[in-house]
């Protein structure tokens, strides 16, 4: 069978999935994937026929679905998420690859967001995968700093399933940056979870080896860069954690607890935000 013979017959098989489950299905993805064969090629190449390849994009197709990326916009998140920087595309790396950041050390299990965290998580991975049409891209996840209250293993284990269920091999790789010794066992707990062919993307550095990944202008100056790219600016849409929350529906001791809990972290990122303009 021809290539192009195997990427007709996947894209019959989701398109027949998608007329028979239209509500709990993605439109755009859908319609990126009727025009994009890339996209379907990646699903072939993880899943290696055209039948599980299938299932796998109908199933990623769903899971967008769930979380609303479609409709999603940077409206949908409090403005301190952008302000922390706490999920950010960057510069490219060596390879050529769009970079997403994560700053573990800012996450905290906050029952209130926990559904607006990993929709926010997917938004900007989303967005980083269309800057690179769908042609690949990199996570650096920066583990500085990180301890046991950043652990939360409801949303490991929800990444781990989300990224066998779900991911192609449009992520070139995930480099964890400084993980703490303290912190091994916890990321053993969470190796265990994740999918054996998708091991062999996760990598680790430490210091200076980042420089083997990313050159040093197109790194962030808080991991040892020279790039001076604002990577803390706030959407002029988006609304303070405060006001917020009020749309939400949540209490004021609601709203005081997580800005406490988020205010060491903002006021990191103020001093970080300086060093741009030295």
């Amino acid at each position: 069978m021809s290539e192009q013979s195997k990427i007709d017959e996947f894209r019959s098989l989701v398109l027949e999935a998608y007329e028979s489950e239209k509500e709990f299905i993605d439109d755009d993805l859908v319609e990126s994937m009727e025009l994009n064969d890339c996209i379907i090629q990646k699903y072939l190449e993880r899943r290696k026929n055209i039948k599980d390849g299938a299932e796998m994009l109908i199933n990623t197709l769903k899971f967008c679905n769930k979380h609303n990326l479609s409709h999603l916009s940077d409206a949908n998140f409090p403005a301190e998420y952008f302000k922390m920087g706490i999920v950010f595309d960057y510069k490219k790396d060596k390879q050529g690859n769009d970079v997403m950041y994560i700053r573990h050390q800012f996450y905290r299990k906050i029952k209130e967001l926990d559904m607006i965290w990993r929709q926010f998580l997917i938004y900007q991975m989303d967005k980083v995968d269309r800057k690179s049409n769908r042609q690949g891209m990199a996570i650096i996840v920066d583990l500085n700093n990180v301890g046991l209250e950043n652990t939360d293993m409801d949303y490991s284990r929800w990444g781990m399933k989300a990224f066998g269920n779900c991911c192609p091999v449009s992520i070139n790789y995930i480099l964890l940056y400084n993980l703490p010794r303290m912190m091994s066992t916890v990321w053993n707990i969470v190796k265990s979870l994740m999918p054996k062919d998708l091991a062999h993307l996760m990598k680790f550095c430490n210091g200076d080896e980042i420089f083997d990944y990313v050159d040093k202008e197109n790194l962030p100056k808080f991991l040892g860069g020279e790039c001076r790219l604002n990577h803390y600016q706030v959407p002029k849409i988006c609304l303070p954690l405060a006001e917020f929350g009020q749309q939400k529906g949540w209490s004021q001791k609601q709203i005081d607890k997580i800005e406490k809990m988020w205010k060491p972290y903002l006021e990191k990122c103020e001093d970080e935000m300086k060093l741009l303009d030295q």
